[in-house]
């Protein structure tokens, strides 16, 4: 797919982006200043991974170390005018953060991120072994939220079966058909 020819500005320290090609892959780095890295979206699964080559060449990008940056800031999409983009986790077995754009779904890594995503896993038997742990973990706590709801559930019958009793245990069978309580409506403005 085509990008198109516009000038992006690099949301962490507002330079310039500078498109650079590695393989077949054509990424937005932000050259001589924080070292930062724009995927477009789909461009990630390409380089994430440490037996991808075309990854190795994001690892070391120069960049100024002069340059400060407001990790907490928020972020506009350098594609999308006035997005926000959403800081999350890689993983969960992840301590970089990255930044996503919700409208077009790119990606954007500061300096070091990369190199981070990459040596999380060493090859590709620990990272379905991270996969396998963390689908037991949500597998666990969705049936403890599921044992949880069912209580909750069985308590709401209990109490509408007592209140429904109401009706004989105290003579209130006048009332059947009625709005309830007996005084609703008696009030007038």
């Amino acid at each position: 797919m085509e990008k198109p020819n516009i000038t992006l500005l690099c949301p962490a320290c507002g330079y310039e982006l500078s498109e650079i090609i590695i393989g077949n892959l054509a990424v937005d780095v932000c050259l001589d200043s924080c070292g930062g890295i724009w995927f477009d979206n789909g461009e990630m699964p390409d380089v994430d991974d440490l037996d991808k080559e075309m990854g190795e060449a994001l690892t070391d990008i120069e960049h100024d170390p002069a340059c400060i940056i407001d990790y907490d800031r928020k972020r506009s999409c350098p594609r999308c005018d006035g997005i926000f983009m959403l800081k999350h986790q890689f993983s969960p077995l992840q301590t970089a953060e990255i930044d996503e754009c919700p409208a077009c779904g790119g990606i954007w890594l500061d300096n070091g991120e990369l190199k981070s995503i990459r040596e999380t896993f060493k090859s590709d038997d620990e990272r379905l072994k991270a996969e396998t742990y963390i689908s037991s973990m949500i597998s666990a706590q969705v049936s403890v939220a599921s044992a949880h709801q069912a209580r909750k559930t069985k308590s709401f019958h209990a109490v509408a079966k007592f209140l429904g009793h109401m009706w004989h245990d105290y003579g209130l069978n006048h009332f059947r058909g009625r709005d309830w309580p007996p005084w609703r409506g008696s009030f007038r403005d």
